[in-house]
């Protein structure tokens, strides 16, 4: 397993200057960001809620019982019905209500102007035409709202009267019975001072009555609010959240304090490898690449009494066994790799590990080391032995 501090280095000056590029760069941000944070007072425009203001308008009705009957007993009142029948409540009464909301305070004065219209109409599809209308003026009220208050109308309409014209005016133009309405229109013009401002604003609100024969509808029509808002543009200070506020000097500090280390490293001559290292590190390399034709056994004394061929590398050897359809043997007692042919030892010693103060033996080639370490264990002198005569050399080679 290649010692993890050497491909640390190594890859360390390989990419020496796209990681201090990297690091400057970290070093901009952190300080610029710092900078933001702390040495100037930022400012942002944001949009809030301004003031505002609402008017509502919204009917109540009812009408009074009059006769004798067997439904209701006479001078009773029924209240938001859907239908009224004209021979008991002749008469619709009711009231509109108009109020005023407002986000601060104000004062409003104006008229309210009640009317009521009669319409012969037609349903055509899904429209309602109007073929025919008159109308009559009922009341003219002078009111005053002050915000959050409201003020309340009242009005009478005779139904029965209504139904009756219109069954006239329908003779009159010589047409079959229509469809009659009656509609009470409210206008309301109001002007004054909300939330501090001018205010005016106009108004109109209509509640449909049905008429039928013996009968009349008022409509359903929910309260109708009519409201204002705005807006207004306010310059508040940026708050920093407490990532930015202790990331953006952490980042920096640590940026600054890796370019040091970097130019540290390099020029005290930490970080590049030495020629030792670097085989050691290649060792490591083809020791991985070719592990699959490498077989760790031991070795007998009297093979390394073959004469030898010493290889440059564990590549090379591996290299060499492949071609040659052999296997490199790991002789782990001697620290050496080996291709046994019939003729001669192809050996390879690794270099030693860093930190031992030794030379990294590469090339095998001298054969009183061999006969100083690997002789006979008996202590019976070796058989003479060829010299090297050759070096396996591998081509691709860095």
């Amino acid at each position: 397993m290649t010692e993890p501090g050497l491909w640390i280095r190594a890859r360390l000056d390989r990419h020496l200057v796209a990681i201090a590029v990297a690091l400057a760069i970290l070093v901009l941000v952190g300080g610029w960001v710092t900078y933001t944070t702390y040495g100037v007072s930022a400012t942002r425009t944001v949009e809030r809620p301004g003031s505002s203001w609402a008017t509502t308008g919204d009917f109540d009705h009812h009408a009074t019982v009059v006769g004798n009957n067997s439904l209701y007993p006479p001078g009773g009142t029924l209240t938001n019905r859907s239908i009224y029948f004209t021979a008991l409540t002749p008469r619709l009464n009711g009231t509109y209500e108009l109020s005023l909301e407002a986000s601060e305070d104000g004062s409003v004065d104006g008229t309210a102007e009640l009317a009521v219209f009669l319409q012969g109409v037609e349903q055509r599809q899904e429209e309602t035409q109007v073929l025919w209308q008159t109308r009559r003026d009922l009341d003219r009220v002078d009111v005053t709202i002050q915000a959050g208050e409201s003020v309340t109308i009242p009005f009478s309409v005779d139904l029965a009267a209504m139904a009756n014209r219109s069954a006239a005016i329908d003779e009159e133009l010589d047409r079959p019975p229509g469809r009659p309405r009656a509609l009470l229109r409210v206008a309301t013009s109001l002007s004054g001072e909300v939330n501090g401002e001018s205010y005016a604003h106009n108004r109109t609100d209509a509640l449909p009555v049905t008429i039928r024969q013996g009968n009349y509808r008022p409509g359903t029509a929910a309260p109708e609010t009519i409201r204002r808002e705005s807006t207004e543009h306010v310059v508040v200070p940026v708050e920093h959240g407490p990532l930015q506020k202790a990331g953006a000097p952490l980042l920096l500090l640590a940026s600054l304090g890796g370019l040091g280390l970097l130019w540290l490293g390099r020029d005290r001559g930490w970080i590049p490898l030495s020629e030792v290292e670097r085989s050691r590190l290649r060792y490591h390399r083809d020791r991985e690449s070719y592990d699959e034709w490498i077989s760790r056994m031991r070795l007998p004394d009297a093979l390394y009494h073959r004469p030898r061929v010493s290889a440059t590398s564990l590549a090379a050897l591996a290299d060499f066994a492949i071609d040659s359809d052999s296997r490199v043997l790991e002789d782990a007692d001697r620290s050496r790799y080996v291709v046994v042919t019939p003729d001669h030892l192809y050996v390879y010693r690794p270099p030693e590990p860093v930190g031992r103060g030794l030379s990294p033996g590469t090339p095998v080639d001298d054969d009183a080391d061999a006969l100083e370490e690997d002789g006979p264990a008996d202590g019976t002198p070796a058989p003479a032995t060829e010299p090297a005569t050759a070096n396996v050399e591998h081509a691709g080679e860095d």
